[in-house]
């Protein structure tokens, strides 16, 4: 999938099947590797309230373990993804909503303590809306264009 950030980078993202019912993901620049072990992520896909959620688990055997949550859309041919800005996470966890510690990290500082069970009913409230931020729009392109 190609696609640009809201800074305007453009990038792809791909998704190949894994083992065990996950989705290998990989990411490049617009001039080739970014530097990352790709696959950066495994990802299973849920439904949680009205909203899709990609649940990534990072490859990079350095990365404390836990997961990434990023919320998506496709419509009109075009995948939108949105990730938990980690400001408004950490606001958060000061205000009570969330438990949880600013850790840093390659793929951000906070690690959300909560049970699957108290996050999945926050996702499913409309308090969530306001700890996402846009990640990027992308579409999908052939496989020889982002080689």
């Amino acid at each position: 999938m190609d696609g640009q950030d809201e800074k305007g980078n453009r990038g792809f993202i791909k998704f190949d099947k894994g083992s065990n019912m996950e989705i290998n993901v990989s990411i490049f620049g617009e001039k080739g590797d970014l530097g990352y072990q790709n696959p950066v992520f495994t990802m299973i896909t849920r439904k949680i309230g009205r909203y899709n959620y990609m649940v990534l688990n990072a490859t990079e055997s350095s990365t404390p373990p836990g997961y990434v949550i990023a919320r998506f859309s496709i419509a009109h041919g075009k995948l939108k993804i949105w990730t938990l800005s980690t400001q408004k996470v950490k606001e958060a966890i000061t205000n009570g909503t969330l438990k949880g510690t600013d850790v840093g990290g390659p793929f951000g500082s906070v690690t959300v303590t909560n049970t699957s069970q108290e996050i999945a009913t926050l996702l499913r409230s409309a308090k969530s809306d306001a700890l996402f931020v846009s990640f990027g729009e992308f579409e999908r392109v052939s496989g020889s264009e982002y080689h």
